[in-house]
């Protein structure tokens, strides 16, 4: 194979095969034509999530591995300024151990799933108004453009997380079995983003304002959200009931317990992640599909 060649084109014979293989075990099930559908808006998904990957690399002199760098800098910056903190408050160490890398690492084990988040849902938002072409020429399904954007920044979680887990690793505080977590914590927070980028996709074709309020409505979540505190910070219970009926709280608590052995795996983190992600879904596809007929009478 040539050096020269792109990184859609090495990937095209996989999915060719992975998408006859598709099917071959669909047919059966859902028929042919319905499997053909699927497969084929599958095929669609992953073609574009590649180009999307190289367009925004291939031209970059470190190209993909500037993804890698962004959680090697939070490392570089939060550990020396948040080590040590929280050390001596007992409710502390018991959610995320003890020692000068614990609230560190308790840090960045937010920050990871919400910078994803917050890539997935303003790109995947703005996707529809910002391509106006493909709005009106595109020959296959438009939900697949703001999927496509979420994935592009699961992609980015998945490396960025990589590296957490060899860094935990060679601190002597990987979490162990706990790490079975992490696949589902990313699908719900996935299932999640996609929801939301397929409602605000639709609906900025039609409000451009759309645009500023997702991104104020994350600004505030930024701050509501546990990312830089533990619940006993708070202080009192009013704060403590407001912080555990925040939408994301079930999220981070997911990808918290996947990272950090000594946090506390909940039953009811997973099912609010569950009943968060599927309402997400269910409205943001009912609102597209109501939306998608005359979008592109207003883009």
């Amino acid at each position: 194979m040539a050096s020269g060649t792109s990184l859609a084109e090495r990937s095209e014979p996989l999915a060719l095969r992975f998408a006859t293989l598709g099917l071959l075990i669909l047919s059966p099930i859902v028929g042919e034509k319905s499997a053909r559908e699927r497969v084929g808006y599958a095929y669609a998904v992953w073609t574009l999530l590649v180009y999307n990957l190289r367009a925004q690399h291939g031209r970059a002199v470190l190209g993909v591995l500037w993804t890698l760098l962004v959680p090697l800098i939070f490392l570089a910056v939060y550990v020396p300024i948040l080590s040590g903190m929280m050390s001596g408050s007992s409710g502390a160490e018991d959610l995320i151990g003890s020692g000068r890398l614990a609230f560190p690492v308790y840090v960045l084990c937010g920050f990871l799933p919400w910078m994803a988040f917050v890539d997935a849902v303003q790109s995947g938002g703005a996707c529809l108004a910002s391509n106006a072409g493909v709005v009106h020429h595109s020959p296959i399904p438009l939900t697949i453009l703001p999927i496509v954007k979420v994935l592009n920044g699961l992609v980015g979680l998945l490396l960025g997380s990589g590296f957490l887990f060899l860094f935990l690793a060679a601190v002597g505080r990987f979490p162990g079995p706990s790490v079975l977590l992490f696949p589902v914590a990313v699908a719900l927070l996935g299932a999640l983003a996609a929801g939301l980028a397929l409602l605000f996709s639709a609906l900025t074709v039609y409000v451009r304002d759309m645009i500023q309020i997702v991104a104020t409505i994350l600004q505030i979540e930024f701050f509501a959200a546990p990312l830089l505190y533990t619940p006993d910070m708070i202080g009192n219970p009013i704060g403590e009931m407001l912080i555990a009926a925040n939408p994301m709280t079930p999220y981070l608590n997911l990808f918290r317990a996947s990272f950090i052995r000594e946090f506390p795996f909940a039953a009811l983190d997973l099912v609010l992640a569950v009943v968060y992600a599927a309402v997400a879904l269910i409205v943001g596809t009912v609102v597209f599909r109501k939306l998608e007929l005359g979008m592109a009478d207003h883009v």
